[in-house]
């Protein structure tokens, strides 16, 4: 034999020497990976857990439906955690191992099988609560039925889903199911105990407060820490002056508020007791009855309190504040758009405010178009309003009279009303800048009593606002049916000092003098640019307002005016 077949044999040998070697390490990698698929191989179908617990002890039956699809051992990582496996319930050739925490099903035949265990897990004590952790194996169905026994038990299953709670007279039963993760956690507390002994809170508050010249609005905003002991419920005083409009805040059960000498009590029931910390939000309001008289701002007070500590940012809207007094409090940098801020260590401190109304300051512009049809005459006002300073909620106008008011639209209106003859129109939010206003008015078109035939003579106002500072109207006319309209006469008044001045005769001849067309719709904007830039020559103040029309029957085609000073 030479060299060359002596190394190929002795080759030959070594590797099977190291093959048979790893073969027969239980901790190398091939016998890891038949072990992951012999584990793989064994299917849970269904996993039920059904426990009882009282104080201290804490007892399940575990029944899994499983599958084993070849023969051969199968084994199947079955439960892990602080537990004891008390009776195992198994077919033939089956069996229970157990390594430190773990337990393992070995499964010698193949088929589908029904596996029962007993078995009492370890509780721990996490005050308040009493727990338990245990893992079990991955399953398809994975269930929790748990019945616990004791008055005034309080069980929370902290994995999985909740399906049913039933709180009964001598414990509590609950159904869910468990999710992916295999773990069953859950954990109970008696509340009487927990709610003998008195919490130990502390608040943190966060308020703002919006100023207007009828209402103030406080946005209460507390944290609470819950030092010791857990917070069944939570009672707050309401100040007298106050009405409460809203309470946000989590796992609240339900809410009441008693009217008592002095004040008002809020009462707040949870669906659990509160652990740890908790934030709750009070929106009031306090109506304001005499802006002279200020304000005395009050704050609602969390009772049972140990430390209370907070920060106070004022607002204000259409309205100058002034502190009066300021008792207990420290002024801090307030943030933009805020008024003024404050610190306070306790809710006894003494803020009184002075107010004083910003007016607000009104412009209007009336752009008014005419219509004139055989029977009736339509008047389309568009009102553009701008509104600085401060903001209007409502606004009031003087129609013309003899008119009807048919509809009134706008950005935000909420209602309007004719009462009285003024024309009151109300806005659902607070209105400061442009707003525009269209408002449509009608009138029958009626024959003219004098020694005219067939010719109406109509009379055409702005609408005025009330309060407004300027007004200008330019006006526009349509004539329908056959109608041409001519201008009688235009008087021009000065809005601001709320007196009429006459024209000097010869621009009132040279007004009096124009003729429009008659033929389709047109506008009448381009002859009241025209009046303007005559008025700004001779003098007089502008809006120019048409106060009379004449109107006639005819086909001839009219000649444009020029006017002149």
């Amino acid at each position: 034999m030479n060299f060359k077949q002596k190394l190929r044999r002795l080759s030959l040998w070594v590797g099977v020497g190291i093959a048979l070697g790893l073969g027969a390490r239980p901790d190398c990698g091939f016998a890891a990976k038949d072990q992951n698929q012999a584990i793989s191989e064994i299917t849970v179908h269904t996993i039920q857990y059904t426990g009882k617990i009282k104080d201290q002890t804490a007892q399940f039956t575990v029944i899994l439906d499983i599958e084993v699809p070849a023969k051969g051992s199968k084994v199947l990582p079955l439960l892990s955690g602080e537990l004891t496996v008390v009776e195992a319930r198994l077919p033939p050739d089956f069996r229970l191992e157990r390594s430190g925490k773990d337990y393992r099903l070995i499964a010698g035949r193949e088929g589908r099988f029904k596996i029962e265990l007993d078995l009492v897990a370890k509780v721990i004590r996490s005050e308040p609560w009493n727990q338990i952790v245990m893992n079990g194996p991955d399953a398809v169905v994975g269930s929790v039925d748990l019945q616990a026994e004791g008055k005034d038990l309080d069980v929370e299953l902290l994995t999985g889903v909740v399906v049913e709670k039933n709180i009964q007279t001598n414990g509590v039963q609950v159904r869910g199911i468990l999710g992916n993760d295999r773990v069953v956690s859950l954990r109970w507390q008696s509340r009487a105990l927990e709610m003998a002994r008195k919490a130990v809170l502390t608040s943190e508050a966060d308020v703002a407060l919006q100023v207007s010249p009828t209402v103030v609005k406080y946005a209460s905003n507390y944290k609470f820490e819950i030092l010791q002991g857990v917070l069944p419920r939570l009672v707050v005083k309401i100040p007298a002056s106050q009405s409460l409009t809203q309470v946000q805040g989590d796992s609240i059960r339900d809410w009441q508020i008693k009217t008592e000498a002095g004040g008002q009590t809020l009462s707040i029931e949870f669906l659990k007791p509160v652990e740890k910390s908790y934030a709750l939000t009070l929106l009031t309001e306090q109506a304001i009855l005499d802006l002279s008289a200020g304000v005395v701002v009050e704050l609602p007070q969390p009772q049972d309190v140990e430390r209370e500590t907070g920060r106070m940012t004022l607002r204000a809207e259409d309205v100058v504040l002034e502190a009066e007094t300021a008792a207990g409090l420290r002024q801090i940098n307030a943030e933009a758009g805020a008024v003024a801020a404050y610190q306070f260590h306790t809710a006894d401190f003494g803020l009184k405010l002075r107010m004083r109304r910003i007016e607000p300051v009104v412009t209007a512009d009336d752009r008014v178009t005419v219509r004139v049809e055989e029977a009736r005459v339509m008047v389309q006002h568009r009102v553009g309003l701008n509104i600085e300073n401060a903001g209007l909620y409502a606004v009031e106008l003087n129609p013309p009279k003899g008119f009807v008011v048919a509809e009134v639209r706008g950005d935000d209106v909420s209602e309007w009303k004719l009462n009285k003859g003024v024309l009151q129109i109300h806005f659902g939010n607070r209105v400061l800048g442009s707003r525009t206003l269209d408002i449509q008015l009608e009138q029958a078109l009626r024959r003219p009593t004098g020694g005219t035939n067939d010719q109406p003579i109509l009379t055409i106002d702005p609408v005025r606002v009330v309060g407004a500072i300027r007004e200008t109207t330019p006006i526009g006319v349509v004539a329908a049916g056959g109608y041409a309209a001519k201008g009688i006469w235009v008087v021009a008044g000065s809005l601001a000092a709320g007196k009429e001045v006459a024209l000097a005769p010869h621009v009132n001849d040279a007004v009096a003098s124009a003729f429009f067309r008659d033929y389709g719709p047109f506008q009448f904007l381009h002859y009241v640019g025209q009046f303007a830039i005559l008025a700004a020559l001779c003098g007089w103040v502008m809006p120019v307002l048409l106060t009379g029309w004449h109107l006639w029957r005819t086909r001839e085609q009219v000649k444009e005016p020029t006017a002149s000073c």
